[in-house]
């Protein structure tokens, strides 16, 4: 009996074991057959850029190649899509023309991309310089060798440089070469232009000119939350919601200059020489300011700016001429109530190096990174180069904003803003009309992150 049971239980022994090893087979051939394949991280490495720059030495545009670290640029992986992209496009200048990463992460067994040539997969080596000059097919293969998992990878560069802004003539207008006293205003989507002529005032809109029929001081005309406000030859404010009705707004006092707005008031210069605002037009109060300092008399606009690094701060600027120098003054608005912050003069004397300049008619309005100045030249029948104050007042520089050169005499111009963040220019005397804008407010932010349905 012992033999027999030594017997059974080397058998036994020998079918567990059996088992064992059996089902560790069955194991380890369901690792080797694994059909999952997604790509889990990627991301870019150190790429060229070629940078542009004007040389102060030579007077001439040039470049030099650097070295830009790309991994600040992430890049979205879109499984239901299957579509690899940079959300953020890299900036102006970087070659995609031979791009490397510094990770490429998966699920399954390695990447594979098509040749250009022959279209057979091949390889994808993270180091090596891969050309997505336009969009690849990259491939993920599962462990199984059957399953597999295909992506288009796009990797985008801004192919316009963002500071760049170039001008194009939109039309030309004999009813506008005889306008004079111009002014233009946004108004909705579109811009309209404000003038006299034959001593009427008129509106300039989509290439038709119309009376008003209203006694009104074309340059006082300024927009205020989608509604438009001017001055009669009374000081009597007025109102209009398209630029062609108007009437009185009942209550309002007379003022003597109708400056502009901001996002919560308008701005005006009242009868007894005070700066004042008024959320409605009808009801005025006088605004906090350094009286030691004199206002401008002439040539006056404000022009308003909600500040990037803080939302609930919006800056008001005030700019004009004062027995023929330039007068500026700026306010900051705290939108969340919690500081009063008064009118601050910002001189303009010769401790300034690059001080408002004084020109005809100028048009100043919120712009880009600061405030821009368009007008015509003091001495001559052409538009000057245009300004803009990054410091919003303080210092004026001529760069990013392009010259703009009319082919006929322009005694004086009157230049806007619209919604789409073009600048446009209207011409007195040669009646054209021209608009621009800098490259980077047109572009359009990809959205990555989605926390609420569409409605339907």
């Amino acid at each position: 009996m012992s033999r027999l049971k030594y017997l059974l239980t080397a058998v036994l022994c020998t079918l567990v074991a059996n088992v064992g090893l059996t089902s560790c087979l069955d194991e380890k051939e369901d690792i080797a057959a694994n059909p999952d394949c997604y790509a889990t991280v990627i991301s870019l490495g150190k790429l060229k850029q070629r940078i542009d720059f004007h040389s102060s030495l030579t007077d001439r545009d040039t470049f030099f190649i650097d070295n830009l670290d790309c991994s600040a640029y992430p890049l979205t992986i879109d499984q239901i899509g299957g579509h690899i992209y940079n959300a953020d496009s890299l900036p102006y200048g970087v070659d995609v023309s031979r791009v490397v990463f510094s990770k490429l992460s998966c699920v399954g067994g390695a990447f594979a991309i098509q040749r250009l040539t022959s279209f057979e997969d091949t390889t994808f080596v993270a180091t090596d310089s891969t050309d997505f000059t336009y969009p690849r097919l990259v491939t993920i293969y599962g462990q199984d060798q059957v399953s597999r998992r295909r992506y288009t990878m796009d990797i985008r560069a801004h192919k316009e440089h963002p500071d760049s802004m170039k001008w194009r003539r939109y039309g030309q207008s004999d009813d506008l070469a005889a306008m004079t006293a111009l002014n233009a205003q946004p108004l909705q989507e579109g811009v309209v232009c404000f003038g006299m002529k034959d001593g009427k005032a008129v509106c300039y809109a989509d290439g038709v000119c119309t009376a008003l029929g209203a006694d009104l001081m074309t340059r006082s005309i300024r927009a205020y939350r989608g509604a438009l406000y001017g001055l009669n030859s009374a000081g009597v404010l007025m109102t209009s919601a398209d630029g062609h009705a108007w009437q009185e707004v009942s209550g309002a006092v007379r003022l003597q200059h109708l400056l502009g707005s901001s996002s919560v008031a308008l701005y005006a210069i009242d009868e007894g020489g005070r700066l004042v605002s008024s959320a409605d037009g009808a009801a005025w109060t006088a605004e906090p300011i350094e009286e030691q300092y004199p206002l401008p008399t002439a040539e006056i606009a404000v022009l308003a700016k909600q500040k990037t690094t803080d939302l609930a701060l919006e800056d008001v600027l005030l700019v004009g001429q004062r027995d023929g120098a330039p007068c500026v003054w700026k306010r900051t608005i705290d939108h969340s109530g919690h500081y009063t912050m008064p009118w601050t003069y910002m001189p303009q004397g010769s401790d300034n190096t690059l001080p408002m300049p004084v020109l005809r008619q100028p048009s100043v309005m919120g712009y880009a990174d600061g405030a821009l100045l368009i007008a015509t030249g003091v001495n001559a029948d052409t538009i000057a180069a245009p300004r803009l104050s990054a410091d919003f007042g303080r210092t004026w520089t001529k760069g990013k904003i392009p010259a703009l050169r009319s082919a006929a005499a322009t005694p004086a111009v009157a230049a806007t803003v619209d919604a789409a963040q073009y600048v446009w220019v209207f011409c007195q005397g040669s009646g054209e009309i021209w608009r621009a804008r800098l490259n980077r407010l047109g572009w359009q932010e990809t959205q990555t992150a989605f926390t609420k349905a569409k409605k339907r």
